[in-house]
């Protein structure tokens, strides 16, 4: 349980700076490795951060339902632990499936990655990733571009709740939040 979370927000504020001042083709080029597991450990923990959030009823309705358009592609070999990585010949790169997800997803699909790797621009920056869960490894490999991920991440990071509806249920012995309205603090 997190107990305030503008703590995980300004972290993850701090995250997508990160992200920012290392997506720069000088530090690929400087130092490879040590700039992609940066850029690796920033996505990691910013799927963590926000789905622990989520999972705490610490994001508004509209956060919880945030999504965007992504791209899916269809394996044409099994993929597994001898073959994870995508290659031209892995995928069917010539039909992407076109697909709106949620945020929320997104970030199950990171922390229960199977496949996980950095997209880039020919000789630049990241421009995305591509990711597939240990479930949808057979299934799709999900292209997610950078800027709509930041910006899913800005919007959570921005995100409070003003105000919240709930009941007891019985059943289950818990409170259940029904609605979690967004805005701005007075």
């Amino acid at each position: 349980m997190i107990y305030e979370s503008s703590p995980w927000k300004q972290e993850l504020k701090r995250r997508v700076k990160q992200i920012g001042k290392y997506n720069t083709v000088i530090r690929f080029d400087n130092k490879f490795d040590a700039t992609y597991i940066i850029m690796e450990k920033n996505l990691m923990f910013s799927a963590f951060a926000t789905r622990k959030l989520i999972e705490c009823e610490k994001l508004s309705d509209s956060a919880d339902s945030y999504s965007f358009p992504i791209k899916a592609y269809r394996p044409l070999k099994p993929v597994d632990r001898m073959h994870r990585w995508p290659d031209e010949d892995t995928h069917d790169w010539n039909h992407p499936i076109r697909l709106t997800a949620l945020g929320k997803n997104i970030c199950n699909w990171l922390i229960h990655s199977y496949i996980f790797c950095l997209l880039f621009e020919e000789n630049g920056p990241v421009t995305g990733l591509y990711v597939s869960s240990d479930y949808d490894r057979n299934k799709y490999l999900y292209e997610i571009e950078l800027k709509s991920w930041l910006d899913y991440l800005n919007y959570v990071a921005e995100d409070n709740v003003v105000a919240m509806e709930s009941h007891y249920d019985d059943n289950k012995h818990d409170y259940i939040v029904i609605r979690k309205e967004r805005g701005d603090y007075l």
